[in-house]
């Protein structure tokens, strides 16, 4: 089953968002757009989806990296996948101007004075999809 990672842009701009995955990981077991996402102000988009039962193996970690630039600053918000004997388990961490939330299995949340002096806030949140074994993931930028 998949989990799918959005992220909701509650700025004035778009911004453009580049998924990677370390270690290299099959595309058949995740994927992104082609090329970097662009998120408009408003509606939430897809940054990637992974398959969280197929691909990831007992043990192994695998770390999903969707980097943004906001008000000249570089955020990261990353997934960090292990595999289990059946399954995996996932946790969230943001990171942005020497910062960093550490990794957490519930809500990701930093603040941060942006490069352009703007205050920036970041939140990553597990949110539940009803019939499906796992929850989705929605990054929220606020720029003020």
């Amino acid at each position: 089953m998949p989990t799918t990672v959005y992220v909701l842009n509650d700025s004035p701009s778009s911004i453009s968002v580049d998924t990677s995955v370390t270690p290299a990981l099959d595309p058949s077991y995740w994927s992104h757009p082609s090329g970097p996402v662009d998120a408009p102000p408003g509606p939430q988009v897809e940054m990637l989806w992974m398959d969280r039962d197929v691909g990831i193996t007992k043990g192994d970690t695998w770390i999903f990296t969707s980097t943004a630039t906001v008000g000249g600053t570089e955020v990261q918000m990353q997934e960090q996948v292990t595999g289990t004997a059946f399954s995996s388990t996932i946790a969230l961490q943001i990171v942005a101007a020497d910062q960093n939330t550490g990794w957490q299995t519930d809500v990701a949340r930093l603040q941060f004075q942006t490069a352009s002096g703007e205050t920036c806030q970041v939140e990553g949140q597990f949110v539940s999809v009803p019939g499906d074994d796992y929850d989705n993931v929605i990054y929220d930028i606020v720029l003020s």
